[in-house]
């Protein structure tokens, strides 16, 4: 009876120790492959425990651990006891609290395995929920901070004119509207064609370069296809103006399109344009 008790014993923890096997290895391979540059908590929980586990877990081979041997006792007359003697203690040496040592530490692997799947950590929701928080927060901060690091070194990199005097204009929006469309260009930027219709927007192009040295025609290139044809252009010829307006658009050629607008941006000051006017007029003497 006792060693059939002992051999039942031992399937069991044959059977446990194949399902630790098995999550150990489903851990092991969460542990080599999961993304380490995206901080998820319940996935670093998972692996703590793993290696926790690992570190403390020595696998039990139930045919040569002492705990699990025992000794028939023989039936014949010569282990009796003396007269006057006790008889000796033949119980087996199977350690009771091996098996429940065990079978907790297979619990406890397997309820961590749970949590991970079900994305809860060994401590309560509510500090889940703060970190995890607070995981977002710092992550969101640091790309705000990335894409204004990006916007000044574009900034910087931008032409703005020989004096930077269209500075001021950068990322600036204006609008002209005709019976079709809404031509919207956002200087430095992009212009687009709204329908007037049903809304459909189409980009024109990117801001690639000023045509020439004189800083009065802009190249907005890069836009979407037209149909059987290449890809939109828009060039911005800006002219000297009280105001910051677009006075009009035109498609002298297939899917490029002419802005003309105003900026007092584009103004000579006076000195200037005096000084230019007397070279002119003394290249025409000459």
């Amino acid at each position: 009876m006792l060693e059939e008790k002992i051999e039942d014993i031992k399937e069991v923890v044959t059977d446990l120790q194949e399902d630790v096997k098995h999550l150990k290895s489903v851990l092991e391979e969460l542990k080599l492959n999961h993304n380490q540059n995206y901080h998820d908590l319940a996935v670093k929980g998972a692996v703590t425990a793993y290696d926790e586990f690992v570190a403390k877990y020595s696998e039990i081979d139930i045919e040569t651990d002492s705990r699990f041997t025992y000794e028939k006792i023989p039936d014949t007359p010569e282990f009796e006891a003396s007269e006057g003697e006790a008889h000796k203690d033949q119980s087996p040496s199977f350690g009771g609290d091996t098996f429940q040592k065990l079978y907790h530490e297979f619990l406890k692997l397997r309820n961590r395995l749970f949590n991970y799947a079900s994305g809860i950590l060994p401590f309560g929701p509510k500090d889940v929920t703060h970190a995890r928080s607070e995981v977002y927060d710092a992550e969101n901060e640091l790309r705000n901070l990335e894409d204004d690091l990006e916007k000044a070194e574009n900034k910087l990199a931008t032409d703005f004119g020989a004096e930077g005097e269209y500075v001021a204009l950068n990322e600036n929006c204006y609008d002209f509207v005709n019976s079709e469309y809404t031509y919207s260009i956002c200087m430095f930027g992009e212009v687009h064609q709204k329908s007037n219709k049903d809304s459909y927007s189409t980009l024109l192009g990117n801001f690639e370069k000023w045509e020439g040295s004189d800083y009065k025609t802009q190249l907005y290139s890069g836009g979407a296809h037209c149909w059987h044809g290449p890809a939109r252009l828009a060039k911005v010829a800006i002219e000297c103006g009280a105001e910051e307006k677009v006075l009009g658009v035109s498609e002298p050629e297939k899917c490029e399109y002419h802005l003309r607008m105003t900026t007092p941006a584009a103004c000579q000051p006076i000195e200037q344009k005096s000084t230019l006017e007397s070279e002119e007029q003394e290249y025409d003497e000459l």
